[in-house]
């Protein structure tokens, strides 16, 4: 009897094994065909798919930008990855990226907001530089140096003449970076191999520079310091476009972050009308360079790649794919009974994971028209929200798990991404209006009396591709001028705020408007 119960037990243990075998060679056959589908589709559409299509081209040094002496030591290292799939390089010369590093302002607690209006506070500016306040960070080292040889006149100047002495500073790496700005290219040494684990120094480095940049050009437009001003917006639009030639998320971000910091002095200027025509005209060919909405387009194309890549090195480091996707990401977790139920999962379903994703990032690059100039939120937020729901509905479903974590956080990319595309060309609207207005004593009544002598055309609303909305302000003494943002609701030019935060704004709702200048009374003006 106990015999017989023995041999049932073992046929039920192998019809269930051959069973589950059968389920799983299924899984991955399908999983494989629907990635292999998903590649044909990308290829038929002439959408890149192969991750030496995202590697930017070799630069030579005497055309490459990022090949100077400063930014050697960002990339002198030797990866490491540690045993649960966390990246810890060791760079041969660490004091001399720490000295890179430290080339930054200290903290500041009171920035200005151009978007709402703000003027900055210099003499602010002006405390945290000359005061240690106790308690505060340890300010950097440059900073340090300053202070011991600060005088009493340098001290209680014009906050502008204080901030620029303490800037001197930076002088010799700014130079250096005006000279490298000549060259056509900028191609950093990004150890593209290590996917998810390489380290990109340089994006920090690039964020440090343009906020001294900036910092140095309110200075000196609050001196009437003009041509110097645009000397330091020209090199702070030119380290924004130090990335752009690269294929990744967070480069296009710290693009976005840099060029939305050197709006402040741009605005501030012409709030005070204080660029004459050349200079308005030189800012105006700067801020033609970006395009966001193509920028965009090219990252959801690369980042699928990437993301594609980054699940293929997960089925031969199970740890690394823990690492990356698990809330349990622990020693514990990695031990023999994690590694095989990680394989497991692996082997079953990644295809179909990263089929699923390859096909949601594609339609997310569908989501904008660079050709037309356009975004459209209504389908992106189909999109996205379809995600979330398929999400709520099945969170445990293996086949498309790991497109719920990663592809909503696109969503607000693309929304930054058509927000400050927007800022751009108000600000370029915004040029062309104060160089009319300087030839004419007065703005036009309408924005097509612009072209072509100060804009080739008008540009029309991202959003919803209609013309801007503009009035100049009786009296002539200024202007509305806004898109009618993502919700596409005509609003009049207000903006929305966060019901939670009433400081900050409501991206989602609202109007984005190029904000009122202050003032336009005769005694603003100092020419």
């Amino acid at each position: 009897m106990w015999l017989k119960v023995i041999i049932g037990i073992g046929i039920f243990v192998g019809v269930v094994t051959i069973c589950l075998a059968l389920f799983a060679w299924w899984e991955i056959w399908k999983g494989h065909e629907n990635w292999r589908r998903a590649l044909e589709e990308a290829r038929a559409a002439g959408e890149p798919t192969e991750f030496s299509q995202i590697i930017p081209p070799p630069a030579p040094d005497d055309q490459n930008f990022a090949a100077i002496p400063l930014f050697k030591p960002l990339y002198d290292y030797v990866p490491k990855v540690t045993g649960e799939g966390i990246p810890d390089d060791v760079w041969h010369d660490q004091a001399a990226k720490d000295r890179l590093d430290d080339l930054k302002l200290p903290v500041h607690s009171h920035n200005a907001s151009w978007q709402t209006g703000s003027s900055t506070d210099l003499r602010a500016w002006q405390q945290d530089l000359t005061q240690a306040k106790p308690g505060a960070e340890k300010p950097p080292q440059w900073q340090q140096d300053w202070l011991r040889g600060l005088t009493p006149e340098v001290r209680d100047a014009a906050p502008g003449a204080t901030i620029l002495n303490a800037l001197t500073a930076f002088d010799p790496y700014l130079e250096a970076l005006r000279e490298a700005a000549k060259r056509p290219r900028s191609r950093f040494p990004v150890h593209y191999d290590e996917n998810f684990s390489m380290a990109l120094p340089h994006l920090q480095v690039l964020q440090n520079f343009s906020s001294i940049v900036q910092l140095r050009a309110l200075a000196e437009l609050s001196l009437g310091k003009t041509e110097e001003a645009l000397k330091d917006l020209s090199l702070g639009h030119n380290l924004a476009e130090a990335p752009r030639e690269e294929s990744l998320l967070i480069s296009q971000l710290v693009r976005i972050g840099i060029y939305e910091l050197l709006m402040q002095p741009l605005w501030e200027g012409l709030a005070r009308r204080q660029w004459d025509d050349t200079q308005l005209a030189s800012l105006d060919v700067a801020l033609q360079r970006p395009d966001f909405i193509r920028s965009f387009q090219h990252t959801m194309w690369n980042e699928r790649i990437g993301m594609a890549r980054v699940m293929d090195d997960a089925k031969a480091h199970p740890s690394l794919f823990i690492a990356m996707f698990s809330p349990f990401s622990s020693r514990s977790t990695t031990g023999f009974l994690g590694q095989l139920g990680t394989r497991l999962f692996v082997a079953e379903w990644l295809d179909f994971n990263k089929a699923t994703l390859f096909r949601e990032e594609g339609e997310a690059a569908q989501t904008v028209d660079p050709a037309a100039h356009r975004v459209f939120p209504a389908k992106a937020n189909l999109l996205f929200d379809g995600v979330k729901e398929d999400h709520d509905i099945h969170p445990y479903d293996p086949r498309t798990m790991l497109v719920s974590i990663t592809l909503p956080a696109f969503s607000g990319v693309m929304q930054c991404s058509a927000r400050v595309q927007e800022h751009i060309d108000l600000a370029r609207v915004a040029i062309a209006l104060e160089r009319y207005r300087l030839a004419h004593g007065a703005f036009p009544s309408a924005l097509a009396e612009l072209s072509p002598v100060y804009m080739a055309a008008v540009p029309n609303d991202v959003v919803n591709g209609q013309p801007l909305h503009y009035s100049p302000n009786s009296g002539g003494g200024g202007f509305t001028l806004y898109s009618v943002g993502w919700n596409g609701s005509d609003e009049g030019g207000k903006q929305a705020f966060e019901k939670d935060n009433p400081s900050r704004i409501d991206w989602k709702n609202g109007d984005w408007p190029w904000p009122k200048y202050p003032s336009y009374t005769p005694a603003a003006e100092k020419r």
